[in-house]
């Protein structure tokens, strides 16, 4: 059992799989550690590709159907599992949709979203939190996305570091906010970069960091200037450029990545879908390694920002197509398009690069 604290949004504390079959449909290679590939040659023999050479501990990859399917998929569940036990699956299976980050604080876990069932948790109405959550990680550490323990703590901007509790204070601070649903999710994530400005102001004049952040964080600063609605066009681009990180053998799989071109408006009111685009950015922000990586407070919110921002994107691509589909119906399946992109498919170094490069916004904004 894990010894350090384990933490979640509290949207996600419960989530239990489902047996939706996304990750066993999805196409994607499915690695096997040496104890993995031996339960499943004795359940199947010849069902472990080990041509190649492979990391330290892996023994090959999981064989797969005609269709790309697992190939222990079947009948919505999976042979090793209902066979042998969760413990004797590749760890890739037993971990997703979990994805976990290592801090001197504990180990704080967000999910995937292209899981449906992850998805799904996105639409309830709990309010937004960061709770302890044990039961949802019980892995070893080695199994984390990053282990950050041993790294410099994040950028409050370029060349100026925080330390790991003030850090920590803003993440609690962007997901209060978030959690807030005051107005629309736009003018959210105006306000909260509004107040990273103001934060990355700091210099060491005036006071420490810490006497910064409770200023400026409990003074309940608001962003002056309303925000520009989304412009699908400069999603557009943002979508092409992480598209072109994504491996050649990895664009044909059936897990929903299909070139988008046209983008138009979609018609739902911003009050329909704000606390679902809420929710869908706190993922982005919780825990997440790429922030941990930003060049700054600003840029690390360019995480949750292009997150929304590209779901609308998918979302109005598929409503074209989808005529009839409810709101709920379009949006989830946008979001699980968009996870795939950003968790699964696209390099995160190109996804680093444009937080750090456009950290103003997709939207310009002006500001006094």
């Amino acid at each position: 059992m894990l010894s350090l604290t384990v933490r979640a949004l509290s949207i996600h504390a419960r989530y239990t799989c489902r047996h939706a079959g996304a990750c066993c449909t999805a196409g994607w290679d499915i690695p096997a550690e040496v104890s993995a590939a031996h339960t499943a040659l004795e359940l199947r023999p010849g069902s472990v590709w080990n041509q190649g050479e492979w990391p330290p501990g892996i023994a090959g990859i999981v064989a797969r159907r005609s269709d790309r399917s697992c190939i222990f998929h079947d009948s919505g569940r999976c042979t090793i599992q209902r066979e042998r036990g969760p413990d004797h699956m590749p760890s890739a299976c037993r971990v997703f949709p979990r994805i976990a980050t290592v801090r001197p604080s504990g180990l704080l876990v967000s999910l995937s979203h292209f899981c449906p069932t992850a998805a799904g948790l996105l639409f309830e109405s709990q309010r937004l939190a960061i709770v302890e959550a044990p039961v949802l990680f019980s892995y070893e550490t080695t199994l984390a996305t990053l282990d950050a323990r041993q790294l410099a703590p994040p950028l409050l901007r370029p060349g100026v570091f925080m330390s790991w509790p003030d850090f920590e204070r803003w993440e609690s601070h962007v997901i209060q906010v978030l959690g807030e649903r005051d107005g629309e999710w736009t003018s959210t994530l105006a306000r909260l970069e509004a107040d990273a400005l103001a934060l990355q102001g700091w210099t060491p004049e005036r006071g420490s960091l810490a006497e910064w952040l409770s200023r400026h964080l409990d003074a309940g600063r608001a962003c002056a200037d309303a925000p520009s609605p989304p412009s699908p066009h400069a999603a557009l681009a943002v979508w092409h450029r992480l598209f072109a990180s994504v491996p050649h053998a990895v664009r044909d799989l059936p897990a929903l990545l299909t070139p988008i071109s046209d983008p138009f408006a979609w018609p739902p009111a911003q009050s329909e879908i704000s606390h679902v685009l809420r929710n869908f950015a706190a993922a982005h922000i919780f825990g997440s390694h790429l922030v941990l990586q930003a060049r700054s407070l600003l840029a690390g919110l360019r995480a949750a920002e292009i997150a929304a921002e590209l779901a609308l994107l998918h979302a109005a691509a598929l409503a074209r197509s989808r005529a009839g589909s409810t709101c709920e119906t379009v949006l989830r399946e946008a979001i699980r398009r968009t996870d795939f992109l950003l968790r699964h498919a696209a390099e995160d170094r190109a996804l680093l690069q444009i937080m750090n490069e456009t950290a103003t916004g997709l939207r310009r904004r002006s500001r006094s």
